[in-house]
């Protein structure tokens, strides 16, 4: 039996240090009702590479401020190639959250740009344990 687990966490090894020939869709860009905290700031750099032998040239800069704890505004840079629209702002509304529950909701827009039109959103969210539950 102890062979058994060598192999596997061997097979698990070999797997993992293979390169990912895929990129990720839309469902991982899920709103959510979490914020950056009151006075908070937070950027991250969100660049592509090579897909499959394609050049993808998507290239943010998003950043994040905590306004209060329940208001979240940010400015994305879309620094690609061929952009309609270089500065992307959003913001984020917590309208309710329980912590006994663990249910809370969020309103927003994301992407506002009078060229590429407006992302609006309405979220609700359900922490269930260490998983969470979305709608």
């Amino acid at each position: 039996m102890c062979w058994f687990r060598g192999y596997l966490v061997l097979g698990m090894l070999l797997a993992a240090s293979l390169p990912a020939f895929a990129c990720y869709s839309g469902l991982l860009i899920i709103p959510t009702t979490d914020t950056v905290a009151q006075g908070e700031f937070s950027a991250e750099l969100q660049m592509d590479g090579t897909v499959l032998g394609h050049k993808v040239t998507t290239r943010l800069v998003n950043m994040e401020f905590g306004i209060s704890d329940r208001l979240e505004a940010g400015l994305d840079f879309d620094l690609s190639d061929g952009t309609d629209g270089r500065l992307l702002p959003n913001i984020k509304y917590v309208a309710f959250g329980n912590s006994d529950s663990g249910l809370s909701g969020a309103v927003g827009v994301c992407s506002v740009q009078p060229t590429i039109g407006n992302d609006p959103y309405v979220v609700i969210w359900r922490a269930c344990g260490p998983c969470r539950v979305f709608g």
